[in-house]
Parts: structure tokens; C-alpha cells; sequence
């Protein structure tokens, strides 16, 4: 993979990097929801990363 990869928005490496970075906001959310013991935030993030079912 090339640099220039990651900023080309039309690239697989550029969405998995967005998706990367995404779980690694929800991570640190998470984990500074646990540490407060603020349920209510846990459970959007629950909800928020249960799978989308899509008919076939």
C-alpha cells in the first residue's frame, strides 16, 4: 500500500482507514464511558456497532 493510497478517497485502503480511525474514536469513547460507569453511553455504542441485517 503507498501513501498516497490512504488520502484517495476512491481507494479501499483510504475506507479501511476511515474505518479503522472510527473504531479507535468508539474505543476511547468507550472506554472513557466505562471508567465514568455512564450506561447510557455504552448502550449507544452497543447499538451503534450491533450488525445492519440486509435482506438478500
Amino acid at each position: 500500500m503507498k501513501p498516497s493510497e490512504v488520502f484517495d478517497t476512491r481507494s479501499d485502503a483510504h475506507r479501511i482507514f476511515v474505518a479503522l480511525s472510527k473504531l479507535e474514536q468508539i474505543s476511547a469513547m468507550n472506554e472513557g464511558y466505562r471508567k465514568e460507569g455512564n450506561l447510557a453511553g455504552l448502550k449507544a455504542i452497543n447499538d451503534m456497532l450491533k450488525p445492519i441485517n440486509v435482506a438478500a
